[in-house]
């Protein structure tokens, strides 16, 4: 998607500057250009943050939980092994 945007930019810089416009009309086109990329270049960071904060706690999640449960176990192995002393 940065590329897609890179070269939609490149595209319509290079067109900015080779149209027969005043330079003050051309610079209001490039600056409008350059807040448009700017403000798609934001937008595609929140959504990957938001994606990788999404990922990073599923997989925090996944991790809590699979140590609780091997803790479980092991808490569960040590009261048999326990118990099999206290017996014998």
């Amino acid at each position: 998607m940065f590329k897609l945007l890179q070269a939609a930019l490149i595209g319509i810089g290079i067109g900015i500057l080779i149209a027969p416009d005043k330079g003050s009309a051309t610079r209001r086109k490039i600056l409008n250009a350059v807040s448009d990329y700017k403000d798609d270049a934001q937008d595609y960071l929140e959504d990957t943050y938001d994606t990788v904060k999404s990922k990073a706690e599923d997989v925090a999640h996944n991790v809590k939980t699979k140590a609780k449960k091997m803790a479980g176990k092991a808490n569960s192995k040590a009261d048999d092994l326990i118990q099999d002393v206290e017996n014998n």
